[in-house]
């Protein structure tokens, strides 16, 4: 998710939270570790099936409920809880993402000939 994120700014992007919904973010730990590797705060929103809440809100809009999606998640999102991350395990995180992108650059030529043989 880290490279996500890594885009997502050099697009641009300032990033001040993010938030984490489905199985994982039940756990406090996995959502701890989410904002350590992300430098991120974290916020888990209350309830389930929130992709379905979110065509909601969308459906919201377009018939008027909500003004727009600033609105609509102001009054339809409420927060279970926040974590914040801790600086002092940035670097662990930081120095395993960086092998991760080494690996990733090792594996492009594997990849692009395995993808060769479906052709």
């Amino acid at each position: 998710h880290l490279n996500h994120v890594e885009n997502l700014r050099k697009a641009g992007a300032q990033l001040e939270v993010a938030r984490l919904t489905g199985g994982g973010a039940r756990s406090e730990v996995w959502t701890q570790i989410f904002a350590d590797a992300l430098q991120l705060p974290m916020e888990v929103p209350e309830g389930l099936e929130l992709g379905a809440r979110g065509a909601a809100m969308c459906a919201g809009i377009g018939t008027g409920i909500y003004d727009d999606f600033s609105d609509a998640v102001n009054m339809a999102v409420k927060l279970a809880r926040r974590q914040e991350p801790n600086p002092e395990v940035a670097g662990k995180y930081q120095a395993r993402y960086m092998e991760y992108e080494r690996l990733l650059g090792a594996m492009k030529e594997p990849w692009t000939f395995l993808s060769r043989l479906d052709q």
